[in-house]
């Protein structure tokens, strides 16, 4: 009825956008730009379309373009060295901000982001998100301006309980930079709960899947035979296993290799395989041609060229079973470290995303290994080769272990393999900054520090 409202076409694009449908949503934000060029939301929000789509060089020029749109020289110079701002910050301006700080973050400029999260902060003092992203790139000292201004923000009454628990999950990490074990670790809890508060999860829906996966694949599902098309698609390599367990390092190491492009963690094939009904012993058959059509049409997009593209999304464990059915000719490494370095990272760090409602609970990320770990050994009996990747002993033996899992791969060996902290991969996940450096031993350790706090919950996984 109006085809030239401009801000129903935006609506449009935000529930697009909810429902990851991210190529239409570009479209319903290109239509409001066609009507209102260089409207910063618009290009804002487009912005984050393409970022999900892993898409990040178009990501960021609609985030540098709604900057230009909704700053003045005076107020970007201001913001950008720091200084307060008198006025009423410009939403728009600091949400581009923030947003173009995570893409440079992604593509390892950290002092560039680091300058963005600064700026949006100095625009809105209260802005949690960029608190938050700050928090991760910065080491806190006792005396630090900023750990006194982060301190009034979550003593603040005016926040959301979204927001708190941003502001607390960067207080925690603040106070662990400090020393401050005790009150890290309160304040870790307490983010964690109002995050599964917000989720509203229960360990029973996870209960529920695993069982019905186990009962769905009882037996190997036959494999569903690829098209002339499917079999010119490339070749996906599956990294999966928990979050926080390696799987972004063994994607830098693989992806330094010339055949293979960098998928990180692609949502197409997670979010199909989630919307299925798994009591219907049909579904998989029946969808499986639109399934597969969708995820080679993204890895083709990613692939630039190259035969092999890497899909790092690691709860992608839960479907090895319909993997196998579908994808002939993929490669599964499985990527594992010590269960108790794993969870404990899993805990002190905040996941954008609503697919992790386990990791905010200790109880329930304990139950949740041992559902993971039953699973995996489901998966092991059946036919079909999976890759074990150990983190600790890759860490130990870098090179051995990285000919090894290239070997396995079926892939040449390439000297490039062993310099990951060369790739210039753009990294989303929240191993971003680690990922710039050198293989390093150590990190499986942290957890100790916190022993105390974790012992009752860590004793359930014996």
């Amino acid at each position: 009825m109006r085809p030239d409202h401009a801000d129903t076409h935006g609506n449009l694009g935000n529930e697009l956008m909810e429902l990851g449908r991210f190529e239409d949503a570009i479209a319903s934000f290109d239509r409001v730009l066609a009507l209102r060029p260089g409207d910063p939301v618009a290009l804002n929000n487009q912005g984050n379309a393409f970022l999900a789509l892993g898409r990040e060089i178009e990501a960021r020029k609609r985030f540098e373009a709604a900057l230009e749109a909704v700053a003045d020289d005076k107020l970007t110079g201001d913001a950008m060295s720091g200084a307060a701002q008198a006025r009423s910050p410009d939403p728009r301006h600091v949400f581009a901000l923030n947003n173009l700080g995570n893409i440079l973050l992604a593509e390892g400029d950290i002092a560039g982001a680091r300058t963005r999260f600064e700026a949006a902060l100095a625009a809105d003092p209260s802005y949690a998100e960029a608190w938050w992203n700050l928090s991760r790139l910065h080491g806190f000292a006792p005396d630090d301006p900023l750990l006194s201004q982060l301190e009034a923000q979550v003593a603040a009454e005016a926040h959301s309980e979204h927001d708190l628990m941003l502001l607390e999950f960067a207080l925690a990490k603040a106070m662990h930079d400090v020393g401050g074990t005790e009150r890290a670790f309160a304040l870790w809890q307490s983010a964690n709960a109002r995050r599964k508060a917000e989720l509203g999860y229960d360990i029973a829906q996870d209960r529920k899947l695993f069982a019905q996966l186990r009962e769905r694949f009882a037996a190997p599902h036959p494999p569903i035979p690829e098209t002339e098309t499917d079999k010119a698609a490339p070749v996906p390599i599956f990294l999966l296993g928990l979050p926080r367990s390696g799987t972004t390092l063994i994607e830098q190491i693989v992806t330094q290799h010339s055949q293979v492009a960098p998928g990180d963690e692609i949502a197409t094939l997670d979010r199909e395989m989630s919307a299925l009904d798994w009591c219907d012993p049909e579904a998989l058959s029946r969808e499986a041609g639109r399934v597969r059509s969708a995820y080679y049409e993204t890895l083709t997009r990613l692939a630039d060229g190259k035969p092999f593209v890497t899909d790092k999304m690691p709860l992608n464990f839960r479907w090895i079973g319909a993997i196998r059915a579908l994808f002939p000719r993929a490669s599964i490494v499985h990527v594992h470290r010590d269960p108790r370095a794993t969870l404990w990272s899993i805990y002190r760090n905040f996941f954008s995303s609503t697919g992790n409602g386990y990791a905010h609970d200790l109880d329930d990320l304990v139950a949740y290994h041992g559902l993971y770990r039953d699973l995996m050994a489901h998966w092991a009996v059946q036919p079909g080769a999976i890759v074990d990747c150990d983190y600790e002993a890759l860490t130990e033996a870098p090179e051995a272990r990285s000919r090894a899992l290239i070997d396995a791969l079926g892939l040449r060996w390439e000297d490039a393999c062993l310099r990951p902290q060369d790739n210039a991969r753009a990294v989303a996940t929240t191993s971003d900054t680690q990922v710039r450096k050198p293989i390093y031993k150590g990190s499986s350790q942290a957890w100790e520090k916190y022993a105390p706090y974790l012992e009752a919950a860590f004793a359930k996984l014996d």
